[in-house]
């Protein structure tokens, strides 16, 4: 039987669940550390043990919703990755996110090409570490603000 999903814009037939599982799995694979970002439209313009900062190029494909504007979800999905990457990399373990909140203050639409994707370890302990970060263009107008609590050593 064929199953059919919407893929950017695009109706697209699965042959088998195993196909379409692999598909989901492929796009939503966790990232593991700083590194893996490079591979999610993001270049390191600043990294040290506790902050990092990556310019983020917009894909018009895969970030934006039939408004032109970037979705919601998506921004939590960058703010909440790079976090977890920079938590995780802090002390070289595997970390849960425990608390995560977004501000969305500005949208981000098509017009833009990039913008900035900025992490901050604001306290880093034993088994928890508490972060903030942001999505701002280079000229420093902010769009989203977050806060995450991670759990280390998960």
């Amino acid at each position: 039987m064929n199953r059919i999903s919407l893929v950017n814009r695009k109706i697209v037939r699965w042959s088998s669940m195993s196909t379409l599982n692999d598909f989901i799995r492929a796009r939503t694979s966790r990232v593991a550390s700083v590194e893996a970002l490079t591979y999610q439209n993001m270049t390191p313009l600043k990294i040290s043990s506790e902050e990092i900062v990556l310019e983020y190029k917009l894909n018009t494909e895969l970030d934006l919703n039939p408004m032109g504007n970037m979705h919601g979800g998506r921004m939590a999905y960058i703010l909440d990755s790079v976090m977890t990457a920079l938590a995780s990399d802090f002390d070289k373990t595997d970390v849960n996110s425990l608390n995560f909140s977004v501000s969305y203050l500005n949208g981000i639409s098509k017009d833009l090409d990039s913008f900035l994707v900025t992490a901050k370890i604001v306290k880093g302990g034993r088994a928890m570490a508490f972060l903030t970060a942001d999505l701002s263009s280079k000229a420093g107008e902010i769009y989203t603000l977050s806060e995450g609590t991670f759990e280390k050593g998960a």
